[in-house]
């Protein structure tokens, strides 16, 4: 039985947004509801707010939070998750922002510097191997 669309019941949404696509939005939303209340941070937002913010962005396919995925913030990591708070970008963007300016602890520091090490010697023996070729 095909998927039934949702885009003929609510003209706005985009033709993607399938029944059981939106099923695993609201799935989505309860976790996010629930991760941000563990972590003692207001969530300020309904369900079809949080899909209009999302389907508005245009990456409600791309969402995730691994490499190249989009995550929803807030501005500064301040205040709860409410409408006017919130923006769509990268998860990368949103590591980078919650980490900008905050001193790494000297562990962090070797680790850093050993990766950057191992990731010099590598290309050097990549490179060594070309030029043998």
């Amino acid at each position: 039985m095909p998927a039934k669309m949702i885009h003929r019941i609510r003209s706005h949404y985009p033709r993607y947004l399938t029944q059981a696509f939106l099923r695993r939005l609201r799935t989505d939303f309860i976790e996010h509801r629930v991760n941000a209340k563990d972590r003692g941070i207001g969530f300020e937002l309904t369900f079809s707010q949080w899909l209009e913010i999302w389907i508005a962005s245009g990456k409600v396919r791309k969402r995730g939070c691994r490499r190249g995925q989009y995550v929803m913030a807030r501005y500064g990591d301040r205040g709860p998750y409410a409408a006017g708070n919130v923006k769509i970008i990268l998860a990368s963007e949103n590591i980078a922002e919650a980490l900008k300016g905050r001193p790494r602890s000297p562990e962090t520091r070797a680790l850093i510097s050993l990766a950057m090490q191992m990731s010099w010697s590598f290309r050097r023996a990549a490179e060594r191997a070309r030029a043998q070729l």
